[in-house]
């Protein structure tokens, strides 16, 4: 770079960029954590620690079920 180039960037052109630069942030946050999430989801089916679950998991259903209208009796 030259010493007498201008670095200055207008503010309307700086929010932009950072908006944007923002929304990718958060874009990428999301896909790393569904990756992640999935890759655990099928490591942790892989170790038989669902079957345990699958009883807790029944009885909260079963119980969103029963819940379900204020009107239930």
């Amino acid at each position: 770079m030259a010493k007498s180039e201008n670095v200055y960037r207008s503010r309307k052109r700086m929010l932009i960029d950072n908006f944007f630069g923002g929304i990718t942030w958060a874009l990428g946050v999301w896909v790393g954590t569904t990756i992640v999430i999935a890759f655990l989801a099928y490591f942790i089916s892989q170790i038989n620690l669902i079957p345990a679950l699958g009883s807790f998991v029944a009885e909260v259903s079963k119980y969103a079920e029963q819940s379900k209208s204020p009107f239930n009796f």
